[in-house]
């Protein structure tokens, strides 16, 4: 049997788990005391400082705000500019083919673009993937919409994530999937983060003022 001497050379002295009044000087408890306080401080600021400041909600375009043009080529090689949607609600997807929430929203997306002519339905590969990638995402999923590179500083192809393209930064995204609805007018009129359900996202084309038919 193995000698515990060798195993525990230091015999660690027992504490009680809830030490009385009197084992704590009141300047011990005054103490204690405020550094919970400052503690519990500390964990509310942060909670709201986090609520307020989270990547994906306030660094979003403010409503209202003029969306950033584009000129754009699809993964088949058109060309598509936001000049050319001018007069019709657009619904902005940004997104990577490697994320999941992505993948889920694709029928969505397309059940949206089948119900309602009306308006723009638009996917925009966030970041740096080439044709090929973005080509074989829409076949996977069998998309009825143009999905757009957005390249920026260096193509990469699933599952590889690059950087984000200049069209991705310029509507400050940061996580995938981001939406975004704008108006006929070419102003923004709802946007979003993470999956939505399709009735979500005919709300925010009803927010763009105009009727989808």
């Amino acid at each position: 049997m193995a000698d515990r001497s060798k195993l525990y050379p230091v015999e660690i002295p027992s504490f009680p788990l809830r030490p009385s009044r009197e084992g704590m000087s009141r300047r011990t408890r005054v103490r204690l005391s405020f550094a919970l306080a400052a503690l519990l401080t500390a964990v509310v600021v942060a909670a709201v400082l986090l609520a307020v400041f989270s990547p994906g909600r306030s660094s979003l375009l403010r409503l209202g705000a003029q969306a950033p043009a584009f000129d754009l080529h699809t993964a088949a090689g058109a060309r598509i500019a936001s000049s050319t949607l001018r007069g019709k609600p657009v619904l902005l997807v940004f997104c990577g083919t490697w994320s999941s929430a992505c993948a889920r929203q694709m029928p969505v997306l397309n059940a949206i673009a089948a119900a309602h002519r009306g308006a723009a339905v638009l996917l925009l590969d966030g970041d740096s993937e080439n044709a090929q990638s973005v080509a074989a995402f829409g076949r996977q999923f069998h998309a009825r919409f143009p999905l757009l590179l957005d390249p920026g500083t260096r193509a990469v192809s699933f599952p590889d994530r690059g950087p984000r393209g200049p069209v991705t930064a310029r509507y400050r995204v940061t996580t995938f999937p981001t939406f975004y609805v704008v108006g006929p007018g070419g102003r923004i009129a709802w946007h979003a983060t993470g999956v939505q359900t399709q009735s979500a996202l005919e709300r925010g084309l009803r927010a763009a003022g105009r009727p989808v038919p």
